[in-house]
């Protein structure tokens, strides 16, 4: 896959900083949808009296939107970032397709995001490419590599009453069994680009 360096972020396990690594999941007309190569975080999906509210309230989407935005790009490459529209809540209850899932008519603006359950379907070939590893800032804070990273919607499972988040597990596949919002699991952002970041310094592709 295609990668390119773009903003900075705490990597090593003393927090110092360096060029986050994106690969570039896909491009349409002038922007490039963009996701860490690896896990640059570890948190909770939501405390479960956020939950109720799906992703609009969510912890983690509060966390992307304001102190990884603010802290990772300068306010010259935040204007490179292109805003994108998103379902205030998706309820997938436990199936993969998303014609079977209950989407909310209410929609919110983000900068930054995390894939939902189809796209980390088809924006990568297979289990092998979805999979990331976590930093050492990563390790430093209790992930690891048996850890899942998070996706964007809410799944539910019978005989629990709290909504549990859907993620991929660590070899790859994606869960839409998910597993419970308030326990801490990897996070990897998702940003839309103008196309011009990719003009930036490139990375061999990797395989």
């Amino acid at each position: 896959m295609q990668t390119v360096r773009f903003g900075r972020y705490p990597q090593e396990a003393d927090g110092s900083v360096k060029d986050l690594e994106w690969y570039v999941l896909t491009k349409e007309k002038d922007r490039a949808l963009l996701v860490t190569k690896d896990c640059i975080d570890f948190m909770h999906w939501a405390y479960w009296d956020e939950s109720k509210d799906g992703w609009k309230k969510s912890s983690i989407r509060r966390f992307l939107n304001e102190d990884f935005l603010s802290s990772a790009f300068h306010k010259e490459e935040r204007d490179l970032i292109l805003p994108e529209t998103n379902p205030a809540d998706i309820r997938t209850h436990q199936k993969a397709t998303p014609t079977d899932w209950e989407i909310s008519e209410e929609k919110v603006t983000d900068q930054v995001f995390l894939l939902d359950p189809y796209q980390a379907d088809i924006y990568f070939l297979n289990d092998e490419q979805r999979r990331a590893l976590p930093t050492a800032y990563v390790l430093s804070k209790g992930g690891n590599e048996k850890k899942d990273w998070w996706l964007r919607t809410l799944t539910f499972r019978p005989d629990y009453s709290v909504p549990y988040a859907t993620l991929v597990w660590p070899e790859g596949k994606i869960s839409h069994y998910g597993f419970d919002c308030i326990f801490e699991e990897m996070v990897r952002p998702v940003i839309w680009v103008k196309e011009s970041v990719l003009d930036k310094e490139q990375i061999p592709d990797a395989a």
